[in-house]
């Protein structure tokens, strides 16, 4: 992680710096008005250099970032301040200094603090944990959504793969692959009969009881997999997400590309990442507490009707049902998800 530094020492080294580069502090982007506009969450580093040029750069504790652009007008200093984590703006900033005129003041009074920053960039993004990996293997979790060997799971997932195998040994073929939204569909050469079914109407509700199946940690737990139980604790992600379902459903490194099922066994989400516990209390202060992220059912819909999967048609569910206390339920709910749900092995 990052050094720390207190209020005083940090701007005791931006002003060296300043003074080390001062024809780096006092330029001005004539590109600032026009640019500002354009800088969006979501873009990358990449992306915002070329709407407004290399700019005076801050790390802010932990792997986060901020930059700061400053242009001259009439005797007040213009900024723009851009936030990022994991290298994509996360939320921006504008404001108007009126006593300087030469924008030297934010290196004399502008100090990043991850606690300062606005509430987007508070709430760091969930980075997808990193699949078991042994050599040149590494492994997750998908699902088969129709009979003829359609197969779903997360881009990441099969991200960089040579070769990709499901259900043992069977070589399965990359069809599409969505990065934004995480998802991949495969093709395996063979018929299943037990395959998922996407709840009519698509999305979870609020509250409502989920269950998944997968491959943690394979080699250490067990091989034959693990089933967890957990609850919708709200309809976006982070930063409002509304293509993210929040989950208390457990998860760990290897069940991402698992389906996210209600009490039928019916499918209401992907797994793809949990919260990065870890790095959220060395930025915050606080451990965070079964914080763990689904694509929602609506997204996955569109992204295979989009590559020419027939889905069932059928009607919205009314409600949330639960299977607390019904031992016969959650049962069947296991046979279900652990019939189409496969390990996902991928050789790089």
């Amino acid at each position: 992680m990052g050094v720390s530094f207190n209020r005083v020492s940090l701007r005791a080294l931006v002003i060296a710096l300043c003074m080390a580069a001062l024809a780096a502090c006092v330029t001005i982007n004539e590109n600032l008005d026009a640019g500002k506009l354009r800088v969006q969450a979501g873009q990358t580093t990449d992306q915002v250099i070329a709407l407004l040029g290399q700019p005076p750069q801050r790390k802010v504790r932990g792997s986060s970032e901020a930059w700061q652009y400053c242009t001259t007008k009439a005797f007040t200093d213009d900024y723009l301040a851009v936030f990022f984590i994991d290298g994509r703006v996360v939320a921006t900033e504008n404001y108007t200094h009126s006593q300087q005129g030469d924008c030297t003041e934010f290196f004399r009074e502008v100090v990043w603090d991850f606690k300062s920053l606005p509430a987007a960039a508070r709430e760091a993004p969930p980075t997808p944990q990193p699949e078991e990996e042994r050599g040149g293997l590494s492994t997750g979790t998908g699902f088969f959504i129709t009979a003829d060997g359609d197969f779903v799971t997360n881009q990441h997932v099969v991200d960089g793969c040579n070769a990709v195998y499901v259900d043992g040994a069977r070589s399965a073929r990359l069809v599409a692959a969505d990065p934004v939204n995480d998802l991949a569909l495969l093709r395996v050469d063979a018929d299943y009969d037990d395959h998922a079914r996407i709840r009519p109407g698509g999305r979870a509700k609020l509250g409502e009881e989920v269950f998944t199946f997968g491959y943690p940690y394979t080699g250490v737990l067990s091989s034959s997999g693990s089933f967890t139980r957990g609850h919708v604790s709200s309809l976006a992600g982070v930063a409002s997400d509304t293509g993210k379902l929040q989950i208390t459903t457990p998860i760990q490194p290897g069940n991402s590309g698992g389906a996210l099922v209600d009490t039928e066994g019916e499918v209401v989400g992907v797994v793809v990442a949990k919260l990065d516990a870890l790095r959220f209390a060395v930025e915050m202060g606080d451990i965070p507490q079964n914080v763990n992220f689904a694509i929602n059912a609506n997204a996955l819909s569109s992204f295979l009707i989009t590559h020419g999967v027939e889905l069932p048609s059928g009607s919205a569910v009314e409600g949330a049902r639960s299977a607390d206390g019904d031992a016969d339920a959650v049962d069947r709910v296991v046979k279900k998800v652990r019939g189409f749900t496969r390990l996902v092995v991928c050789e790089s």
